[in-house]
């Protein structure tokens, strides 16, 4: 077992593991403050629900603005530069957030917060690409993922018992701070700038240099970007295949509660599950379907949640509801991995920072129109349950759509040249 892991961490090369190591750092600082915004809000501010919602949409439209200038950032200054940024900017507007005494000025801060926090993803996700030749760029992610998960199922214990125990929510303010400044010296002093050399131009004397690009035209070459119609048809069809997934986290918690007069510690076991699958799986399940066409495996995925979530709108035993989850997990462990690496597929090589960012329209665009979506699917439904049959149907159109792209991409994806990792 032993040069079994051994073999697996020499197919990768150290700044990844690095990447990974600094990925589970900051992620553990947010998962330790996130899932309890809600809480803060309402014992702080005395924020309603409406409140809470507002401030996730904040969150959300920060996240578009800065996963556009981050992507920006990442082609034309280094994926370094923006993960940087990213981090301490995010550090002192999560600091911000902790001591503001005006909802006002916290949704203010949940903004800036938004933006500068996605400011690093296009370029942590880009490093991935480069660091990664394209037939270990799945299982990359996959401990990526993995690195996100163990965070997922620390940091919100962690956060529970300290705030349980002190009662003071500044202390997971400060800790965020905390881990966004230590994943900031690592990142520092230990990962390499991984950026490919721009294309070479011949100057006047006949020497070749590094062809400049001002940081406006690189906002510009988005255009680019948007007029690549089969890398957008993927967008739409992720936003879809997001939107059947958030169920997960937003309305099938309040569902089971109200619904299905579950308990909260019997969705905690729920939750804690699909974490636990995640965890010990995640590298498997993604080493074994990387041999494969990556749509047709996103459209089993997306396929796989469909089937999980209908089941949810049937009264029956609670044992069929953990059955669900895990057939959900099983789609997540064979969809998520893929939807990461396919950008890399789409992206040339002096763009994967812009490419990375508008693939990040998946999880933001659902997240800003998804939830009021699905909660007024349910507010305005004479049966809450028809949600998940909307859900399959939606599941259907996904899965149609995955089969396409996937004889639309099927000869550009089969061009690409492999490239070696650094």
């Amino acid at each position: 077992m032993g040069n079994r892991i051994k073999k697996i961490v020499q197919e990768f090369p150290k700044p990844f593991w690095v990447l990974s190591l600094s990925t589970f750092v900051d992620r553990l600082g947010s998962f330790l403050l996130y899932p309890f915004f809600g809480f803060y809000l309402k014992q702080r501010f005395a924020a309603d629900y409406t409140g809470v919602g507002l401030l996730f949409t904040m969150l959300a439209v920060g996240g578009i603005f800065g996963g556009i200038i981050g992507g920006a950032i990442a082609d034309k200054l280094g994926r370094r530069t923006a993960l940087l940024l990213g981090l301490i900017g995010s550090a002192f507007t999560t600091l911000f957030m902790g001591f503001v005494n005006t909802i006002e000025l916290f949704y203010l801060f949940s903004f800036l917060n938004g933006l500068l926090g996605d400011l690093g993803h296009p370029g942590r996700m880009a490093m991935v690409i480069d660091l990664l030749p394209a037939k270990k760029r799945s299982e990359g992610y996959a401990i990526m993922r993995i690195a996100t998960n163990l965070s997922a199922t620390i940091g919100p214990a962690l956060g529970g018992f300290i705030s349980a125990t002190t009662n003071n929510y500044l202390i997971l303010f400060i800790a965020d701070v905390v881990s966004s400044f230590i994943t900031a010296i690592i990142v520092f002093f230990v990962i390499p700038e991984t950026n490919p050399r721009k294309k070479l131009i011949k100057i006047d004397n006949g020497e070749e240099v590094p062809q400049k690009e001002r940081f406006g035209s690189s906002i510009i070459g988005y255009w680019k970007v948007l007029k690549d119609w089969q890398f957008l048809l993927f967008i739409l069809v992720g936003i879809l295949s997001t939107w059947i997934y958030m169920q997960f986290n937003t309305t099938l918690p309040v569902f089971l509660l109200v619904e299905r007069g579950f308990s909260e510690g019997s969705f905690g076991l729920l939750l804690s599950m699909n974490a636990l699958i995640v965890v010990l799986c995640q590298f498997w399940v993604s080493r074994l379907v990387s041999k494969y066409p990556p749509m047709i495996f996103m459209g089993v995925g997306v396929t796989l949640y469909g089937i999980g979530f209908v089941l949810f709108g049937f009264d029956t035993a609670s044992w069929m509801f953990f059955v669900a989850i895990g057939i959900i997990t099983i789609g997540e462990l064979i969809n998520a991995p893929h939807v990461m690496a396919v950008p890399g597929l789409f992206s040339p090589e002096d763009m994967r920072g812009r490419y990375q960012a508008l693939s990040g329209w998946r999880r933001i665009i659902p997240r800003l129109f998804g939830i009021i979506l699905s909660g007024y699917i349910m507010d305005n439904s004479s049966q809450p349950s028809i949600l998940w049959y909307i859900v399959g149907i939606a599941a259907i159109f996904a899965l149609l759509g995955y089969i396409g792209l996937h004889y639309i991409t099927k000869k550009r994806f089969s061009q690409i040249e492999e490239q070696p990792s650094m």
